[in-house]
């Protein structure tokens, strides 16, 4: 993967059973509610005792710091280390330059602190150390508007026909709850009541074993959406699987009040345009307002995308999930202040061309 490596700013060469979960970001409109979030990348995946990751690159909107220790060949614990615990929340992970892939292994309060885990595979599912970006998010109560705003769950029912995810893992801007209907074996069909369907979707795929989840499509339901998911084993064959879902709408991913974090995020739908393209107006969204994202595919599964204009940045962080009903998957493979580059595969790490959704979070 070396030879794919990309400069970041131009100047660094960038090369199951259940646990708990906490962190949270606060939003306009929400004076009362308890929200933070924090995120991290793991830029040293060869590592072999705990080290605290690159600043230009971690965030934790409660001021405190995050430590990264290996606990075993491609699996990580992430503490954040200034959280307060007993909220809804929420963790999303992406592999980062490499063709395998990365996981939720589970995340743990403890009074002041959270715990997360993330466990990486090669493109063939065997632990491998690796790179990765995470976020976590924890809120407390509604916040934004009537069809704008956030949710996320933890889908934890597995092979269950329909039900009503975790409420400590499950939570909705508007107030109500998200719901998880089972189609067939790895497909199930997110409810989220009350928000817009222009909107980000990221899925990460959860537990100790190697699996994939992406998002399919999703629309109108209703007065809310409908997010279709599907999981996939680590031969490429739908299975039924845990994962993590965050839904933005018509904001900022990883959106907080009182702290200046800002994001992007855009769903990519042309994945063999080379001359470069705008994506869908209302499945994009740029909280820095300084205009439209673009995308352009710069080799096959390799793409670039852009966000226009000149913004201050401190630190940020980049998400992805790749879209439709195949087994192919999509990474990061490294990013600047106005720029991200997205690698997808199909099973066996091929490089692949493929719609994704991808997000930015900065402050």
């Amino acid at each position: 993967m070396a030879s794919r490596t990309i400069s970041r700013r131009g100047a660094r060469a960038l090369t199951t059973t259940a646990m708990a979960c906490v962190l949270a970001a606060s939003a306009a409109g929400a004076a009362h509610a308890v929200n933070r979030v924090a995120w991290v990348w793991g830029n040293d995946p060869s590592a072999t005792s705990a080290y605290t990751p690159d600043g230009d690159y971690s965030y934790d909107s409660t001021g405190g710091a995050a430590k990264i220790k290996p606990i075993g060949t491609g699996k990580y614990e992430v503490t954040f280390t200034r959280i307060d615990s007993g909220y809804t929340d929420n963790v999303q992970v992406s592999a980062y330059d490499t063709n395998g892939y990365c996981i939720s292994a589970g995340w743990y309060q403890a009074a002041t602190t959270v715990e997360a885990y993330v466990y990486c595979y090669d493109a063939n599912g065997n632990a491998a150390n690796s790179y990765f970006t995470l976020l976590y998010q924890s809120r407390s109560a509604p916040l934004g508007a009537s069809g704008r705003g956030i949710a996320f769950l933890w889908a934890n029912g597995l092979s269950t026909a329909s039900y009503t995810p975790d409420t400590r893992y499950n939570y909705n801007s508007t107030g109500v709850s998200n719901t998880i209907t089972r189609s067939s074996t790895g497909v199930y069909t997110v409810n989220i009541p009350g928000l817009s369907y222009e909107a980000d979707v990221q899925v990460t795929a959860y537990g100790s074993a190697p699996a994939r989840c992406k998002v399919i499509d999703w629309g109108t339901s209703g007065s809310g959406v409908d997010v279709n998911v599907a999981c996939f084993n680590s031969s490429g064959n739908p299975a039924d699987e845990y994962f993590n879902l965050a839904y933005t709408a018509r904001e900022a991913p990883a959106l907080t009040a009182g702290t200046d974090t800002l994001g992007a995020y855009a769903w990519t739908n042309e994945p063999t345009n080379t001359s470069g393209y705008k994506p869908y107006p209302v499945y994009q969204y740029n909280a820095m307002r300084t205009g439209p994202l673009t995308s352009v595919e710069i080799s096959t599964g390799a793409y670039e995308v852009q966000i226009p204009g000149s913004y201050s940045v401190s630190s940020d962080n980049v998400l992805v999930t790749a879209y439709g009903s195949n087994s192919d998957y999509c990474n990061v493979g490294s990013w600047g202040s106005d720029v991200m580059y997205i690698y997808c595969y199909s099973q066996g790490g091929t490089p692949a061309n493929d719609p994704f959704d991808v997000s930015f979070q900065t402050w």
